[in-house]
């Protein structure tokens, strides 16, 4: 379809389930609206596929608990942050393909109630995020894993970003020339994260500090690693 609208007008507060088989909202011209306008869009199994998301309207709200969002240009804006993997039994993971920038200015967390979440973002994705980001933001959600692979797929985090800020065996894996830019970062932050680690391999693969930023590897948690290997740097530009 070219278009899926969750309260579209004005005065209806739709709540919308989705537990099972493939929602597409694509065409052609990789231009296909997902919008959640008002009301409720809740994603716990199955897959959802749509070339543009947008969350824009604060009456409306994406629950993304488990299952698979594939989106290529996303827009959120409602004042919410953004979980993949907000509560419920089934690992969320949301993919983010080429196309155009995954937009967010909420805080956004993989891994927030959820175990074993992941975000992908390869073969020129790109995810900006315009406040906080965290994998693993809770001791009910370890194992999640983010992989940013490609040259020209990036994951930039204006504010800082935690590898295992309570929960523990996250992963962040950057490469193939993947960049990851971020304000303060932090892997293994509070005491009980533990043997979290971030992976920078390759030739062009970069994790970039911003001016002022540091970034802390085990900063309570124990066994917590970052590992640079065939070229991958990590920049801090304090």
């Amino acid at each position: 379809t070219n278009s899926y609208i969750i309260g579209q007008n004005a005065g209806t507060l739709p709540s919308v389930l989705h537990t099972n088989g493939t929602l597409r909202v694509t065409n052609s011209a990789r231009t296909a609206l997902l919008e959640v306008r008002r009301g409720t869009n809740r994603l716990e199994a199955g897959v959802i596929q749509a070339d543009r998301l947008v969350l824009t309207n604060n009456a409306g709200a994406s629950v993304f608990n488990g299952g698979t969002l594939i989106t290529g240009r996303a827009s959120i804006s409602n004042g919410l942050s953004f979980d993949v993997g907000a509560g419920g039994s089934v690992p969320a993971i949301w993919d983010v393909r080429a196309g155009a920038d995954a937009g967010l200015s909420s805080s956004l967390r993989i891994g927030s109630n959820v175990p074993g979440c992941q975000m992908l973002v390869t073969n020129g994705g790109k995810v900006i995020s315009s406040s906080s980001a965290v994998i693993g933001a809770t001791a009910n959600s370890p194992s999640n894993t983010v992989i940013i692979a490609g040259a020209a797929s990036e994951w930039r985090s204006v504010g800082a970003l935690a590898v295992g800020s309570v929960g523990s065996a996250n992963q962040l894996v950057i490469t193939n020339g993947g960049k990851v830019y971020s304000g303060s970062g932090t892997v293994g932050d509070a005491s009980v994260a533990n043997s979290n680690v971030v992976v920078i391999a390759g030739d062009g693969s970069a994790w970039t500090a911003s001016s002022g930023g540091v970034v802390v590897v085990g900063n309570n948690g124990s066994c917590n690693q970052l590992i640079l290997t065939n070229g991958g740097t990590l920049t801090n530009n304090e």
